[in-house]
């Protein structure tokens, strides 16, 4: 059986008061300021909130800055809307937190889409960024810099990269988003032909890539090869439904024209198409007009049903997202989720799967590893069930993702053994990959994970902490318990420890944030279940200004999360 007890002993009563203090502060602030681009200033100025309720949140959070190590991380999440245009102190500490971030180096890819090659493909170092820089402008029209405090910035600056970055952000154009309801065509959809010929033409492109990479050899992984085909296409399908849903919003096709056309059609992968763009397009028409988008969800929510009842597991993964969303603005009805068994999750709340259900296939797992004599000789009898399933908001199409011990004694060389027995045993259970495998060394004080230089992708290492302090421990609960304690101790003594030169407990609560904020949630996952309400004020050619990170809602989840679940304690 799971043991989540185990976990909770040692998660609970890590985490400190303010940290506790600070979320139920956040929750106070959003529930009355439940619109999430909404200026709390301006909050303020409309008695939703009052001085005194955010003067507690302001001091709560300037001593969770000053206090604790590593703070200033937070802010590169934290609500652009909470910035208050008051209140000196909060703002001189909020500063002095972000220039330490300027010092701060990270991955481009972990802020975009998460797209980081294997060691192998890599021909030269992977782009990096100074993320703190991209929050400059945001800072500008809250007061908090001027133009001529960010060029002396660029001319103090003996780092290479933050100059490039401080170049970048300067020469931004002033144009800044907002609520589009104008959008941008190359050819305008006029009528059900336009509708059917562009999808077709989008057929006929996807089948054009598959066949020429099945005939065009590549040194690329087939995992590589297979994520690669599947993002183009999710981009040419795009394309085509960006240019479709235009024709909606700027009334170019009738509602009554393209509703004929989605029912008329008999084809499902065109229809699922035209859903796709329906769904765009309704996000935007809701802005100004939510009657209009009521009506036209209504006309075509049979063929939605319809086309759930016929598809796979893709495609209803993308139907998931487009109710899901449809949904939080209100367009669709909770209950019509609730007959499907659709389930927005509310991310900041506690993540660990409770669901039997869900977690089932995990619980076969582990039974089969701890029960096969063969895996016995090398692997700990347990296994850690982590990723998007056990956090609660893996969608139909989530891999299952599983980490295995490999016991001290046993030699690296019998590696290609274990995962061929590994892959004998999974691939019956619907395991699409490989099993992440943290191989273990004794220390005086128990087990730490070992540690290796450009690890394969499942090759697991201590860097990995989310996995054994976020995961889900399923085998016989003494020998778990024995574990979990032997191994999450080496983590929390992390003075004066190193990791390839780096300081170790910076490199597990990067890899904690990581994990919690960016790779799945941002890049992917919470705009599946949830509409885009982005950071207002922003330049259009921001990096990426028009993913999760900009977005307004997110940055709340974020927040929370980022107190929750990017902690580790010294002792």
């Amino acid at each position: 059986m799971k043991n989540q007890r185990t976990q909770k002993k040692f998660q609970g009563s890590l985490t400190p008061g303010i940290r506790q203090d600070l979320v139920t502060k956040l929750d106070h602030l959003f529930e009355l300021v439940p619109e999430t681009n909404m200026d709390f200033d301006q909050a303020l100025v409309s008695n939703l909130i009052t001085e005194p309720e955010l003067a507690s949140f302001y001091e709560a959070f300037t001593k969770f800055l000053t206090e604790e190590e590593s703070s200033e991380r937070i802010l590169l999440y934290f609500p652009i809307e909470l910035i208050p245009r008051n209140n000196p102190e909060f703002r001189k500490i909020y500063l002095e937190m972000w220039r330490k971030l300027l010092l701060q180096h990270d991955l481009l890819a972990n802020f975009v889409d998460g797209d980081i090659p294997e060691v192998e493909m890599r021909t030269g170092p992977l782009p990096m960024v100074v993320k703190a820089v991209h929050l400059i402008p945001s800072l500008i029209q809250k007061g908090l810099l001027s133009i001529q405090d960010v060029l002396e910035l660029k001319s103090k600056t003996s780092d290479v990269l933050l100059a490039k970055d401080l170049e970048e952000v300067l020469c931004l154009p002033s144009k800044e988003t907002g609520a589009e309801t104008q959008c941008p065509q190359s050819a305008p959809i006029q009528n059900a032909v336009d509708v059917k010929s562009r999808v077709g033409k989008t057929r006929e492109a996807i089948e054009s890539l598959k066949n020429y990479c099945a005939n065009h050899g590549t040194d690329k992984p087939a995992s590589r090869m297979r994520w690669e085909i599947k993002r183009s296409e999710q981009m040419l399908i795009d394309e085509c439904a960006t240019e479709i849903a235009a024709g909606m919003i700027n009334l170019t096709i009738s509602d009554k024209d393209f509703v004929d056309s989605i029912r008329r059609d008999q084809n499902q992968e065109d229809v699922l198409v035209e859903i796709i763009s329906a769904g765009k397009a309704l996000e935007t028409i809701n802005q100004t007009d939510p009657k209009r988008a009521r009506e036209i969800y209504l006309a075509i929510e049979s063929v939605m049903d319809e086309l759930w009842e016929k598809s796979n597991d893709v495609a209803r993964e993308i139907l998931e997202g487009i109710w899901s969303r449809l949904a939080v603005l209100g367009i669709v009805e909770r209950k019509h989720l609730d007959k499907l068994g659709i389930k927005t999750p509310k991310f900041d709340q506690e993540m660990l799967s409770k669901d039997e259900e869900l977690l089932a296939p995990f619980e076969k797992i582990a039974l089969a590893i701890r029960t096969s004599d063969e895996l016995g000789r090398f692997l700990f009898p347990l296994t850690i069930a982590y990723g998007s399933r056990v956090k609660g908001y893996g969608t139909q199409n989530a891999d299952i993702d599983i980490a295995v011990l490999i016991k001290p004694t046993i030699d690296f060389s019998a590696r290609e053994q274990i995962q061929k027995l590994l892959e004998k045993t999974l691939v019956p259970l619907g395991v699409k990959g490989k099993a992440l495998e943290f191989w273990t060394e004794m220390i005086p004080k128990g087990l730490k994970i070992r540690d290796f230089i450009d690890p394969d992708r499942s090759l697991g290492d201590s860097t990995l902490a989310y996995i054994p302090f976020g995961g889900v421990w399923i085998g016989d609960e003494n020998v778990v318990e024995d574990l979990y304690e032997k191994i999450l101790a080496g983590y929390l003594q992390s003075k004066d420890k190193k990791i390839f030169g780096k300081p170790a407990r910076e490199v597990w609560l990067r890899e904690m944030e990581r994990d919690a904020l960016q790779y799945r949630l941002m890049h992917k996952g919470y705009h599946h279940f949830y509409p885009k309400q982005m950071t207002a004020n922003l330049p259009v050619e921001m990096v990426n200004s028009n993913g999760a990170f900009w977005d307004s809602g997110f940055r709340r989840v974020a927040t929370k999360l980022f107190l929750k679940k990017v902690f580790l304690p010294h002792t």
